[in-house]
């Protein structure tokens, strides 16, 4: 079984990609008072992000501006290695369809 088969494996890599990301702002203690505010401003959990993925978006957005495109793209960059992929930056791509489109990859290849 590779490692897109279940659902649930790869909302976990989903998750992965988000904390690594997200460590790079500070570390541990900074990802978790990210998630803390995340939620209380969005009732957004970390665990609902890959089913939720547009309201993490907007709520990256409305948290760091213009910055959000960096930290989604390090998302996806972490997701794609993670997966084997080649991550290739699109202007104007965002975290959802770059998200989707590995999960669509992912239906095509079971």
């Amino acid at each position: 079984m590779s490692s897109l088969d279940s659902p649930k494996a790869f909302k976990q890599y989903v998750l992965e990609a988000v904390d690594g990301a997200l460590s790079v702002l500070g570390g541990e203690s900074v990802t978790k008072a990210f998630y803390y505010h995340l939620e209380r401003r969005t009732n957004l959990t970390r665990h609902e992000i890959p089913c939720k993925l547009e309201a993490f978006h907007e709520a990256l957005s409305e948290l760091f501006g213009d910055g959000s495109a960096i930290l989604e793209g390090r998302i996806c960059r972490n997701l794609y290695k993670a997966l084997g992929l080649e991550y290739s930056l699109i202007n104007g791509k965002t975290l959802t369809a770059y998200v989707k489109e590995v999960f669509l990859k992912r239906e095509a290849i079971q």
